[in-house]
């Protein structure tokens, strides 16, 4: 058996593929479900054909089941994804005779991507829970954690065919991983980052350029421009981040995009006389400024604490009074989103596709605006512009240099994001498991994993 940890508190409830990114359980989840549209031979929908309007087309692979047996059919597959938060702002989601068909919704974009990524996977709830196609399947939960097992209905077993993904609570948890390591009872985690593994003996350490961006978003109902401008000038990044990085010229942000998807560095001078003179000449909001904050660490972010802490302290510097409202869970935090209730939040943004497009969409488009827990999309700046999405559309359509640096400019002018730093992927792995791929980040593909014949 595999035993993988995860930094998380792990139950059959959060294994809903259609609910937001919980990393605990998004490891699960991984496994269990499948994306429609997959690179491989055994993807769960085969032939997919382009339509007039941007539209896609495809067929189920040939005896799809869900882990249990249940046959799956077209209209099983369009009804469950068009109840997806992810899919209803962006997709209809029909059937047309054996095919499933994706329609884009008022916007092109790219649709092939967007049905291969993390974010859209497939499943269906029933009595005993919620049930998918993918390679794994879920066997029992247990005080330490979540038991999977192979899916015997799946064309292509994986090759481990036992995996226990154990959950730690945050906090002291990640000492506890690292003294399971040491005892041999942890044979896979990237919950830990680099300094905390610098100690850990006994293992194989792989480090990679991680796929998310930490973010901070100033919302645009709350800010005025010149207020926004003046906060993104008047913010030290550095600093912000030395107090949990050793080097933090290593992980410092240069753009809203993660590492791999952009080209051109954002104009993100610290300006400190020039931010303090900017505020003293517009008026400023009445009252204290909410600042919402991410719950946890994160692979973008090892210590939200500390870091909303210190932006706190800058801005107050800077004459801005800020409360800090820290959340407890994935759903707390989505409801004080919602509300629109703040002036800043404090997280990130994981890339789940290798498309720039939709990571920027996700962030700025005015569909992504949030509307409750589950909502697709992170635009916590409350970004509503005419102009942003027209440039968000140009950039969709043909992702060129000359599109992502006016989109870019935009960006730093209306000042409703700014980037603070790149996450991070650290994997401790025992010597004998193969396969393992840093670039894919810290949500593994256990079906991927091999162990050594050696």
């Amino acid at each position: 058996m595999l035993r993988c940890a995860v930094v998380g508190t792990l139950s059959v409830e959060g294994l809903n593929p259609y609910a937001d990114f919980d990393f605990a359980h998004d490891v699960a989840k991984r496994q269990l479900f499948e994306p429609p549209v997959s690179k491989s031979d055994d993807s769960l929908l085969q032939v997919v054909d382009d339509l007039p309007g941007g539209a896609v087309t495809g067929r189920l692979r040939d005896g799809a089941r869900l882990s249990d047996g249940t046959a799956v059919d077209v209209e099983m597959v369009a009804t469950a994804l068009s109840r997806s938060p992810w899919y209803q702002p962006l997709l209809d989601v029909s059937t047309r005779g054996d095919r499933v068909v994706f329609t884009p919704k008022g916007r092109a974009f790219d649709v092939r991507a967007f049905l291969g990524s993390d974010r859209v996977r497939f499943g269906v709830q029933t009595d005993a829970g919620w049930l998918g196609t993918g390679r794994y399947r879920v066997v029992e939960t247990t005080e330490d954690g979540i038991q999977l097992e192979a899916n015997p209905y799946h064309p292509r077993p994986p090759s481990i065919s036992s995996v226990m993904l154990r959950g730690y609570e945050p906090g002291g948890g990640c000492d506890r991983i690292r003294a399971d390591i040491a005892a041999e009872g942890i044979d896979l985690t990237a919950a830990l980052s680099r300094e905390e593994l610098a100690d850990v003996r006994g293992v194989r350490k792989l480090f990679a350029a991680g796929t998310s961006t930490a973010l901070l978003w100033l919302n645009t109902r709350v800010l005025s421009a010149p207020v926004r401008s003046a906060i993104a000038k008047g913010i030290d990044r550095y600093t912000v981040l030395a107090t949990t990085y050793d080097n933090p010229m290593a992980f410092l942000a240069p753009s809203v995009m993660p590492p791999g998807q952009g080209t051109i560095r954002m104009r993100l001078p610290y300006e400190r006389a020039d931010a303090e003179r900017s505020l003293r000449e517009v008026e400023l909001p009445v009252g204290p400024l909410r600042m919402i904050v991410v719950w946890g660490r994160r692979p973008y972010m090892p210590d939200p604490d500390k870091w909303s802490a210190e932006l706190q302290r800058q801005l107050g510097a800077l004459g801005l009074q800020v409360d800090l409202v820290h959340t407890a869970t994935l759903e707390d935090y989505q409801r004080k989103l919602a509300s629109g209730d703040y002036a800043l939040a404090l997280g990130g943004w994981n890339a789940v596709s290798p498309s720039p497009s939709e990571f920027v969409d996700a962030m700025l488009h005015s569909s992504m605006i949030p509307k409750g827990t589950g909502s697709a999309g992170c635009n916590y700046g409350w970004v509503e512009d005419a102009e942003m999405d027209a440039a968000l559309q140009a950039f969709r359509s043909v992702p060129s240099r000359e599109h992502e640096q006016a989109l870019l400019h935009l960006v730093e002018s209306c000042a409703p994001v700014i980037p603070l730093a790149y996450g991070t992927t650290s994997i401790a792995a025992r010597w004998d498991i193969e396969g393992i791929e840093p670039s894919d980040g810290a949500i593994f593909d256990l079906a991927q994993l091999r162990w050594s014949e050696t």
